[in-house]
């Protein structure tokens, strides 16, 4: 911890660390494990930090339910993902399971997934034209995103008719 926390007083340094995390959450909406990890790497102690937690959840500044939403909402207009590397991805973020499970069954019904898989094969398709084994090589990179195996056998049958 540096000198200047420790001559702080406790309020002081409580207000010292809710700017931090004002200054942090200015930037994009975090997780509350995002956030702690944050303020415990600039030297805050247990304490502080939850005290902190604590006053921005009252104040709704800090709602890990919200920031799954809206992490699943950037992720299928942007950077489409399967159901299960965006399950993994709202892990790390340090958001429980029952919260990713809960946002990932509102936002990515079967049908809104099938159309993310088929963005992601067109996309890698475009960059990809003329492979040998273009097919397998599709399955993997499909794969590799998130995607279960029944459902990357649903998009090739979907890219087929079309």
């Amino acid at each position: 911890m540096s000198d200047d926390h420790i001559q702080q007083t406790g309020d002081e340094l409580i207000q010292q660390a809710k700017d931090d995390a004002f200054c942090l959450l200015s930037f994009r909406e975090r997780s509350q494990a995002e956030l702690e990890e944050r303020l415990v790497r600039k030297g805050y102690s247990n304490d502080v930090i939850a005290a902190v937690i604590s006053r921005l959840k009252e104040m709704d500044y800090l709602n890990d339910r919200r920031f799954a939403e809206k992490w699943v909402r950037y992720r299928i207009k942007y950077k489409p993902r399967g159901k299960r590397l965006l399950r993994l991805e709202l892990r790390k973020k340090g958001i429980d399971e029952r919260i990713a499970g809960q946002a990932l069954n509102e936002l990515v019904s079967d049908d809104v997934e099938l159309d993310l898989g088929l963005r992601v094969a067109r996309k890698w398709l475009k960059s990809h034209p003329n492979q040998e084994n273009i097919i397998l090589k599709l399955k993997k990179h499909l794969q590799n995103k998130g995607f279960g195996f029944q459902l990357i056998d649903r998009i090739i049958a979907s890219m087929n008719k079309k």
